[in-house]
């Protein structure tokens, strides 16, 4: 029981020693994926894709914000029934606003994986050259 006592403490030094010998790098993936001129025009294609419905989502938004800031002023003014209308309206717009912003999020990371992943096979490689050229025993992000 005492020389595993003695034993342990030992083990310790000996394996944090072997960890001091590791190199680490550390690399923004997404800005060297960004900089390159592949990753460039993936993203000028992403912007031309996507540009006109984030302005068409932002648009919507900012109606609907007009009709709650209406609804607001109004509230108090108007009859049940018209006041009952008037926030099912402002429901089903923002519902749909909601389901829209959604479904263009997914179809823009579908689209972003799609154009990224073939230059971020190729980054891994690279990096992956260097790191053994390096002796670099670990990448991190």
């Amino acid at each position: 029981m005492k020389s595993r006592l003695t034993i342990l403490p030992l083990l310790a030094l000996l394996l944090g020693a072997s960890a001091f010998a590791q190199k680490l790098a550390v690399i923004d993936m997404q800005s060297a994926l960004l900089t390159t001129k592949e990753g460039q025009k993936a993203a000028d294609e992403l912007k031309a894709k996507f540009s006109p419905k984030e302005a068409e989502l932002s648009k919507r938004g900012q109606d609907l914000q007009a009709k709650q800031e209406a609804y607001r002023k109004t509230q108090n003014t108007v009859s049940a029934t018209e006041k009952a209308r008037m926030e099912r309206e402002i429901d089903s717009l923002q519902k749909a606003l909601e389901r829209d912003a959604d479904d263009a999020k997914t179809d823009f990371e579908g689209e972003q994986n799609r154009l990224l992943g073939g230059i971020m096979q190729k980054m891994q490689s690279v990096l992956t050259k260097y790191a053994a050229d390096n002796g670099i025993t670990m990448i991190v992000d």
